[in-house]
């Protein structure tokens, strides 16, 4: 670059229009990646001056999941061109003076992250039937209680008159009235 920078009697500069935190993505995954610290340290039950330790098991995990971006490739598959290995399973930290390897079963996360959807797809329906239960009572409300007559009641028919003196509007009652036939609508 230098040397094109040269040839051209330009001056290469540092443009902070071309980097890529201008738009955010550097602070969303720093926001991802304090957000899996904090889950890792309470699921490990480590201390939180013991993050260190965690960063390579962090980096190592973005570095092999799958990016849509990147067309559904890991990056280290991207860059090496080989399949992506599995994901790291051991994180060795130092807990009570003495350093130990914590193993995390992968197999007992698969059944937890399955029971997760099942749970997760169970409070989904229950909002969703919330959510369409009070739309239903916002609907209703708006429009008024429906009337549910049957042939043969007795009912009284109310009349507002506006031609009455003042602001309010008087109802006038009128019936009672026999019903003879009820329609759907």
């Amino acid at each position: 670059m230098q040397q094109l920078a040269d040839r051209l009697k330009v001056v290469q500069k540092f443009v902070p229009v071309y980097t890529p935190w201008i738009n955010g993505t550097v602070e969303r995954v720093n926001r991802d990646i304090l957000q899996v610290l904090r889950v890792m340290l309470m699921e490990l039950n480590l201390d939180t001056r013991n993050w260190p330790y965690l960063l390579p098991l962090i980096q190592a995990n973005l570095n092999h999941s799958a990016v849509a971006s990147l067309g559904g490739h890991a990056p280290i598959e991207l860059f090496t061109g080989l399949p992506a290995p599995s994901l790291l399973d051991t994180v060795v930290a130092p807990v009570g003076g003495v350093t130990r390897t914590l193993s995390v079963d992968m197999s007992a996360a698969a059944s937890h992250l399955e029971q997760l959807r099942q749970h997760l797809a169970e409070m989904h329906s229950k909002v969703i039937a919330r959510k369409e239960q009070r739309r239903a009572y916002e609907l209703a409300k708006a429009k008024g209680q429906t009337c549910n007559f049957e042939v043969g009641d007795f009912v009284l028919w109310s009349r507002v008159d506006k031609r009455m003196r003042g602001s309010k509007l008087l109802v006038r009652w009128v019936g009672p009235f026999r019903v003879t036939e009820a329609l759907s609508h």
